[in-house]
Formats: structure tokens, C-alpha cells, sequence
């Protein structure tokens, strides 16, 4: 049993569970966990004994707003990081932040921010690793493993074009064929 009190399976016996508990969810049931019960929890289906998923925000830290406002520990931001080039730090860095999810009773954390810096006007961009995609994508990588390996899923979130705050829900962004492959 591991910290988070879920068995640690090989991932072959992993897919085999999953794959059973996939084909035994009515549609209804896959529609009930696709929409949550709360802006941070799943619903449970007792049926197949699945417990509620509990999500925290992040990346750089277990967000207090979504983890019932238990004292969490604050990182520096995603550029720090960055700045550094130091994949072993990213994975040293991710498996601090699996630890930090583990003690604040929660299961996924909504990290790393793998959008790049394209403006410097972003109001997310203390979120983001740097503005160079290749340095991005070997930075991130190594948080997720290490999210991962303490057992804990990471969701990699703010994907692509995610570049302003304001009016965010109405915006329509055009971005070039190579930004959006890059």
C-alpha cells in the first residue's frame, strides 16, 4: 500500500483493471465522472467501488484554494525553474509536489503549466517553465515522471495558446501552424 492508500500495481495489471472497471461503466456513470461533483473531486460510483478522485491546483505547489485551505508549501514559479536547465531538479521538483499532494489528502495535481511563454502580457506566464518549446518539453517531462513514480497523477494543464487572462472565455486565438506543432 502506498502513501496515498492505493495499491501500487505494475502498469500491465494497471490496464487490466482499468480496462475492467472501463468496460463495466454504464454511459451514464462515465458522463457522471466526465462532469465531477465539485470543481476538485469526481463523484464516486459505489457500484464498481470507485472512491472520489480528489484534484489540487498547482503547478508550482498544492494550490490552498483547492485543498481545503490546509497550509501547503509555495514553490518558486515555473521560470525559475526553467532558468535552471536542470532536468534532475524538474524530476526532484516533481516528486516534491507528488509528496505535497500525498500530505494534503488529495490524489491528482493539476501541474506542471506546459504552455510556453508567448507575450510577456500573460497573466499566467509565473506558471510557465520558459518560451522556448524545446527547453519546455525536456523540463516538463521530467515533473510528470516524477509526479508519477511517487503515485500520484499528474494532469499537465494550459496546453497551447493560453496567453491571456482577460476575456479568456471569449477569445478566439490565431496562432500559426508552426506555434501550435512547436
Amino acid at each position: 500500500i502506498s502513501t496515498t492508500g492505493v495499491t501500487k500495481l505494475d502498469q500491465q495489471e494497471f490496464d487490466v483493471q482499468a480496462d475492467d472497471i472501463l468496460h463495466r461503466l454504464s454511459i451514464s456513470e462515465k458522463m457522471r465522472l466526465l462532469a465531477g461533483q465539485s470543481m476538485f473531486t469526481t463523484r464516486p460510483i459505489k457500484r464498481l467501488g470507485l472512491k472520489k478522485i480528489k484534484f489540487t491546483d498547482g503547478p508550482f505547489g498544492v494550490g490552498a484554494h483547492s485543498s481545503w485551505l490546509k497550509r501547503t508549501t509555495y514553490f518558486p514559479a515555473g521560470i525559475c525553474l526553467g532558468a535552471t536547465w536542470d532536468t534532475s531538479l524538474a524530476k526532484v521538483f516533481g516528486k516534491a509536489l507528488a509528496k505535497e499532494t500525498i500530505l494534503s489528502g488529495n490524489h491528482v495535481i493539476l501541474a506542471p503549466a506546459i504552455n510556453i511563454i508567448r507575450t510577456p502580457l500573460n497573466g499566467r506566464n509565473f506558471e510557465y517553465l520558459t518560451e522556448d518549446p524545446y527547453l519546455n518539453s525536456k523540463m516538463t517531462v521530467p515533473i510528470i515522471k516524477g509526479i508519477q513514480n511517487e503515485g500520484v497523477s499528474a494532469c499537465a494543464k494550459h496546453f497551447v495558446a493560453n496567453n491571456q487572462e482577460k476575456n479568456k472565455t471569449k477569445l478566439s486565438v490565431e496562432v500559426s501552424e508552426r506555434a501550435l506543432q512547436e
